[in-house]
C-alpha cells in the first residue's frame, strides 16, 4: 500500500493498493492528488516529501516529477520520524483496521482498506484538526467568509491562514474547547 497525505488537513488524498508497488504506480497516485487538488495545471504545486523506496527512487518516478514540476525531497535513510504525517497514518491503519481483522481473500482485504480510509476521511475526528474529520476541516476553511486572509503555500499548495486570519478562525474553532494560542494552529506548521 502506498498513499499520499495531505499534511495540513490530513487526508489521504490518494492511494495505491496491489501486490507491487513500482514507480508507475507512484506516478498514478502522484497525478491522481494533483487532479484531485485542482493543482494539476495550477502554478504553485506541492512539495513531495517520501522515504527512498524504490517506487520513490525509480526513474518513472523521478521523470514524472519533473515534468510535473513538482519538487521531491527524499528524507534521509531510516529516518521515519521524518515523514512522520505518513508514518503514523500506516500505524493507525494498522491498530485500527488491518489488526482488528482476518481477511479470507485479496479482494476483501483491498475493501476493508477501502472502507477504512474513507472512514478515515470523511468521520474519524483528529485531535489535531481541532476535533475534526480530515474533509470537515477542509470544508470549515473554505467556508470562512474572508478568503482574502490566505496565503497559498508553495511549500505544500494549501490554504494557509496569513497572519491575520488567527482571530477569526479562533472564532470558528473555538465551540470545539480549543483556542489558538500564540498564533499557532496544532498542525504541525509554523505559522507564517
Amino acid at each position: 500500500m502506498m498513499c499520499i497525505i495531505d499534511v495540513y488537513d490530513r487526508a489521504i488524498v490518494d492511494y495505491h493498493i496491489g501486490l507491487s508497488c513500482e514507480g508507475k504506480h507512484a506516478t498514478q497516485i502522484l497525478q491522481r492528488a494533483l487532479w484531485k487538488r485542482q493543482l494539476f495545471k495550477a502554478n504553485c504545486r506541492p512539495v513531495i516529501r517520501s522515504d527512498n523506496g524504490p517506487q520513490f527512487i525509480s526513474n518513472h518516478f523521478e521523470t514524472a516529477g519533473n515534468q510535473l514540476s513538482i519538487e521531491l525531497i527524499r528524507i534521509p535513510p531510516k529516518t521515519p520520524n521524518k515523514n512522520a504525517h505518513i508514518e503514523s497514518f500506516h500505524a493507525i491503519l494498522e491498530d485500527n483496521c488491518l489488526s482488528r481483522h482476518e481477511f479470507s481473500s485479496y479482494q476483501e482485504a483491498c475493501q476493508t482498506v477501502i472502507n477504512y480510509i474513507q472512514f478515515y476521511n470523511e468521520r474519524r475526528i483528529h485531535g489535531s484538526l481541532y476535533d475534526y474529520a480530515p474533509f470537515e476541516f477542509r470544508k470549515l476553511l473554505a467556508g470562512l467568509p474572508n478568503k482574502s486572509l490566505y496565503r497559498k503555500s508553495i511549500a505544500h499548495s494549501l490554504m494557509i491562514p496569513d497572519a491575520g486570519a488567527w482571530p477569526l478562525l479562533n472564532n470558528y474553532l473555538q465551540p470545539s474547547g480549543f483556542d489558538l494560542d500564540d498564533n499557532r494552529l496544532r498542525l504541525g506548521l509554523d505559522p507564517p
